[in-house]
Order: structure tokens, then sequence, then C-alpha cells
């Protein structure tokens, strides 16, 4: 039997990181932990995850349950594991209780709702420096390609891809999992919306955070006068916006570009001539909140599936090893599973690796002949594409037809808990 319980530590709100006990088991409170509500509705699909970790012999929160274990209740418990968050352990435990729950604890860090790369922790450089080897360590993540560690005693599980299980229970048709005539009504609903033979915009591009290769297919675009073809958002500083995303520094950042001087032929200068244009259309939403709620990031919309041919996703990481982050990075978000949700072709610019993780979890892919190019070169071939089917158009239908089928076969309540419940099959059982 595998056993896993919460380590109980001093929760840092806002901050801390839900593990499978706070995601599955706990009441929501979405203020509590860092992207909190993205863990909104994760309670409704306990009773399959649960089933499903049960039929495997492994047992969450028996003993402990949503409140967790002290460090001396967990020094005293050799059989379980017992996961913390990796900001948690880092910041919400003192030092010498951390080190005596890594040197004598079989412990699971996780970090599921950023992927693999432990951004907001420090977690990594902070183990090292401790110079100790745990006495069982097992990392977890959303990160596809996290996928071993140097430190001693450490085991790294198959990545397990929350943000698929996210991605629906954000929007307002979440119940398509548990009533299956409401899910055939919407992938009829979906099949009529592709079936056209013309759509009204080019392609989706739904940006939250402005970075910068998300600026630089924008500047493409728009110097390919075909940007005014396509439905797409962007965050902008407004002086009539009082939301603390308006103020954040990542949307405020590439305004500073309009007032440096770059070389003529460089990507800033192109952005920077994309700004001006658009400026006076700044912030550029679809509905409302795009581009100024952090919470938007997840926003869904079914009658989007209609207006666009393609979904062009610059995922949040597009380079394998992120600089600043010692470990390689790469993981699923929404704005790639919100297009097989609408049943929309995506073209991806993302870290090596990703097509193959789309593989594995069974979704089809239109175009990964960019796989093995640089970012800035990935997001060139993104913008040729979109120009060369506004000149010669491309037929999607066969392609459509796999998106549908991949509707009906992967948006179901037990391939989601599936992929979540998997990778922990592989702990070691402790009581052996």
């Amino acid at each position: 039997m595998i056993q896993i319980e919460k380590v109980k530590s001093n929760i840092k709100r806002g901050w801390s990181k839900p593990g499978i006990i706070d995601h599955f088991l706990s009441e929501y409170d979405k203020d509590k932990f860092h992207l909190g509500f993205l863990v909104k509705n994760c309670n409704l699909v306990w009773p399959t995850l649960k089933k499903q970790l049960e039929n495997a012999d492994i047992h969450v929160g028996l003993k402990y349950g949503t409140t967790g274990a002290n460090i001396k209740q967990c020094l005293k418990d050799q059989s379980v594991y017992f996961e913390i968050g990796d900001y948690d352990i880092v910041h919400c435990m003192s030092k010498s209780d951390a080190i005596n729950l890594l040197l004598n604890c079989n412990v699971i860090v996780h970090d599921y709702i950023e992927g693999g790369h432990y951004p907001t922790s420090d977690f990594y450089s902070w183990i090292k420096s401790l110079n100790i080897a745990p006495k069982n360590l097992i990392l977890h993540t959303s990160g596809f390609n996290f996928d071993n560690s140097d430190i001693p005693n450490t085991t790294v599980l198959p990545c397990s891809s929350f943000f698929a299980l996210y991605t629906i229970l954000q929007t307002d048709i979440f119940n398509i999992l548990f009533d299956e005539d409401e899910k055939n009504d919407y992938i009829d609903y979906i099949k009529q919306q592709r079936s056209k033979d013309r759509f009204n915009y080019l392609s989706m591009i739904y940006n939250r955070k402005p970075r910068h290769n998300r600026l630089k297919f924008l500047a493409n675009l728009s110097e390919l006068e075909i940007l005014d073809k396509c439905m797409w958002t962007l965050a902008w500083n407004n002086e009539n916006s009082s939301t603390d995303w308006n103020q954040n520094g990542t949307v405020t950042q590439h305004q500073s570009l309009l007032n440096k001087h770059v070389q003529e032929d460089s990507v800033d200068k192109r952005i920077i001539k994309f700004l001006r244009k658009y400026q006076n259309k700044l912030p550029k939403n679809l509905t409302e909140l795009e581009a100024i709620d952090p919470s938007s990031g997840t926003k869904y919309m079914k009658e989007w599936s209609g207006q666009s041919k393609w979904n062009c996703v610059i995922e949040t990481f597009t380079i394998k090893d992120h600089p600043g982050y010692p470990n390689p990075v790469g993981f699923l978000t929404e704005k790639t599973f919100r297009s097989y949700l609408l049943g929309m072709p995506c073209l991806l610019v993302g870290p090596p690796g990703i097509y193959n993780e789309l593989r594995r979890l069974g979704l089809p892919i239109y175009d990964e002949s960019n796989d093995s190019l640089e970012a800035w070169e990935k997001v060139d071939h993104m913008s040729d594409f979109i120009l060369n089917d506004y000149k010669n158009a491309i037929c999607i239908e066969q392609h459509t037809d796999l998106l549908l089928t991949s509707l009906k076969e992967f948006w179901t309540l037990d391939n989601l808990c599936n992929i979540i419940s998997k990778p922990l099959c592989d702990l070691p059982d402790l009581t052996s």
C-alpha cells in the first residue's frame, strides 16, 4: 500500500502551492495558493481520481486529512510519503524542520501549478546549498522536460499534465465531463462551428502576458499587413484601469521599448513600430477582461470555435533551458489545451519536446515542422504559415475530423484523472 499525506506548514497565502490533497480534498479558496483560481472545481473529480488511485492501492489523506502532519508526526511515520510544495518547503517551514524532513522522511516535493522549473521558490538552488543527501526525495511536476535530477536519492516521477484538467474546469461547459448528453450536444455544436468554408478571422492569438516572442509574432503579422485579419489580445498599462494586473511589471515592461533607441533592423525596432501603430487600441481584448485580469488567462467562450480558422499559441516557455532557471522547463498550459477544447487547429511555439508530450497525451498535431528551430525562428515560421494560408487557403477538413475525435476521447473524466494518477503509480511501495 502507498499512502500520501500532507505536510502541515505555515501557508503563505497567495504563494503556497497545492498538492494532491489541497487540489482535490480541501475547500476551495482561490486566494490561498499561487494561481489558486486554477484549483476551482477540482474537488468535483475527486471520486473518480480517488477510485483510480485506490485501484492502484494508493491512498491519500487517510491519516492527517487536509490539516496535514506536523514535523514530529512526519518523523514518526516512515511508511508514508509526505507531500509539500516547492515554495512551502523553502519559505513556510523553518530551515531546521525542512532539513529534518528531508533527511528522515519520504518526501514528495511538487510543483503542479507552474511546471518543472520551480520559479517562485528557488527550491533547486536552495536544496543544493544545504549540501545534504535526502533520505528519499520524490519530485513531481507538470513539466514534461523535467525528467531527472542530480540531487542524491531523488526520483523524478513522469509529469502530470494538470493544465488539461484546469482548462476545462475553468469553463462553463465543464459538465460535459459528467453528462454524456451534454457532451454529445457540445461536440455537435463544435462540429457545426468548424464546418464552415470561411471564418471571420485567420487566427485567434490569445495573449495575456506580453512576452517578447509574442510581441514579435504580432509585430510580424502587422508588418505583413494581416494582423487586422486576426482576433488577438494584448495587455497594456492603461491609466483608466485600476486593476493590479494593470500595474504588473510584465505588462509595463514592453511599453518602455517606445522610449528606447534600437537598431533599425532589430526585432525590437519591429516591435516598436507595431506598438506605435496600435497604441491607441490597447489594451486589446476579445471580451472585456483578457488583457487586464490575471485570472482571465483561462478565459473560454465556445463561440470562439466558429470565429477563427487557426489558434496560434506561443506557450509560457519556448526554449528548453529558460534563462535563470537551472532545470529544463516546458509545460503545456491552457493556451494549448484551449485549442483542442474548441476544436481549432493549434499552431504552436513551444520548447523542444512539446509535440512528443501532445502525442503522449493522444492529441492530434497539425504542424510540427518548426520543432527543430530556435524560438525566434519558430515565431517567423508561424507568421509565414499564416501568410501562406491567407494567400492560398489550406484545407483543414481532415484535421478537423481528428480534433472532433479527440474531443470525444480526450475530454473524459477517466482520461483527465488518469493523466494525474498514472505517474503516482511509479511511487515505490514503502510497506513491502
